[in-house]
């Protein structure tokens, strides 16, 4: 691996626990430093995507979604999903769309969209019966630089509405576009699911997403100069709630909660479906997109009632749940905070064998922190009780000693 260089030439995805590491474990035994691992672990796999890139830039140039990565893995659980899948072709002006079923069959084989201008498209949404395009005014064109204005090749373009195209999964009919005035962007969706009158018929699709109202992530991830239009616009990237009415092809919006809210993902077994929680990152302070200059670190995790939320949306800070679960007050907002020092990654649910309600097990995150004399330093797997978050590291249910440190991702 080329090394990376010191100084001021270091992007800052590339410090840290940001930096790469060079070494790989074929197999490892890991120590299990608190609690015990439960049952429902025994035996499987846990598998994450990272930003750990093969071949590091020269002069740590670096954007962190290269996609030159590598998997950290943890020997948990399997984990798998049925059915047919939605995939998208990002960067032209029409978007060729395909379904694959569950056996690799290609159901639909790169049908068109035409969605106006090349954009840079990094997630989409499904339910069980439609796909939902994310047109955002991100544009990602060459045309950009030639244009009688020109501007950079990757362009937040505030002229431009935020477009939401929605279609059957196997396209039999043509696609219904949906608009907002206001610009935003989002990475990624939580979840989408359809909502049926009681003849059964289709009234309305319904999505979860994290919400920018502008693209300064992509600036700084970039290490690009962030343009004097984006700089004065307050955004904190929230838990969006859209209704798109199949009737009478009216939205609405609005952001379910006051904190930040990224890297959603709830159970597997849930998606597609009106699922009660959701799972994120979060901080106790500050948001996103004002950090990731220096690259952003989560120090909380979140649990979102959704069935709660969509009916109030809720207006406290982080620190204001926090200091209402200190007070033990009930909250459609749990947050589990890690100790000063310690920062989680993208977290995922594993129910018990057994589930008594829809939160029933257990969270996974790699968690990395500074010496102390409490936990000691170092990366670690953590698995945390999904339903008690509000009782901090009470809900800790085991710790597990990694050979070396997982890089954020």
């Amino acid at each position: 691996m080329r090394s990376i260089p010191d100084g001021d030439h270091i992007h800052p995805f590339l410090k840290g626990n940001f930096a790469p590491v060079t070494d790989e474990y074929i197999a490892h035994t890991c120590d299990v430093v608190y609690g015990e691992v439960p049952l429902e672990l025994k035996g499987g796999q846990y598998i994450r995507n990272g930003g750990n890139p093969v071949y590091p830039p020269e002069q740590g140039r670096h954007y962190h979604c290269l996609g030159q990565a590598e998997r950290p893995a943890e020997r948990r659980r399997p984990l798998a999903k049925k059915g047919q899948v939605g995939m998208v072709e990002t960067f032209r002006p029409e978007q060729g769309t395909r379904v694959i079923d569950r056996a690799g069959r290609h159901v639909v084989w790169k049908k068109g969209i035409d969605i106006g201008r090349a954009k840079m498209m990094h997630d989409f949404a499904a339910t069980r019966t439609h796909t939902i395009l994310l047109n955002l005014p991100l544009t990602l064109s060459p045309n950009n630089l030639f244009s009688r204005h020109p501007v950079p090749l990757i362009h937040f373009d505030r002229t431009l509405p935020s477009e939401f195209v929605i279609f059957p999964r196997l396209l039999e009919t043509s696609p219904i576009k949906f608009q907002e005035p206001e610009p935003s962007l989002i990475f990624h969706t939580a979840n989408a699911w359809d909502e049926f009158n009681r003849d059964g018929k289709l009234v309305a699709v319904n999505m979860l997403g994290c919400r920018f109202k502008t693209a300064k992530l992509v600036y700084a991830a970039g290490a690009v100069a962030i343009p004097e239009a984006e700089q004065g616009v307050d955004d904190v990237v929230r838990l969006h709630y859209y209704r798109f009415n199949m009737t009478d092809h009216t939205t609405h919006s609005f952001p379910l909660s006051a904190i930040p809210f990224e890297f959603p993902s709830l159970p597997h077994h849930l998606h597609m479906s009106p699922a009660k929680y959701i799972y994120g990152c979060t901080m106790r302070s500050g948001s996103f997109d004002e950090r990731l200059g220096g690259a952003a670190k989560v120090d909380c995790i979140a649990k979102m009632n959704i069935h709660a939320l969509v009916k109030q949306p809720d207006s406290r800070s982080s620190a204001q749940i926090l200091q209402d679960h200190a007070e033990c007050s009930k909250s459609p907002i749990e947050i589990f905070a890690l100790p000063e020092g310690w920062f989680a990654q993208e977290a995922q649910f594993v129910p018990r064998v057994v589930p008594t309600s829809e939160d029933d097990g257990f969270l996974l995150t790699y968690a990395d922190g500074t010496p102390s004399p409490a936990l000691g330093a170092g990366s670690e797997l953590w698995i945390i009780d999904a339903r008690r978050l509000a009782e901090g590291m009470n809900a800790l249910v085991a710790r597990v000693k990694l050979p070396q440190r997982v890089p954020y991702g």
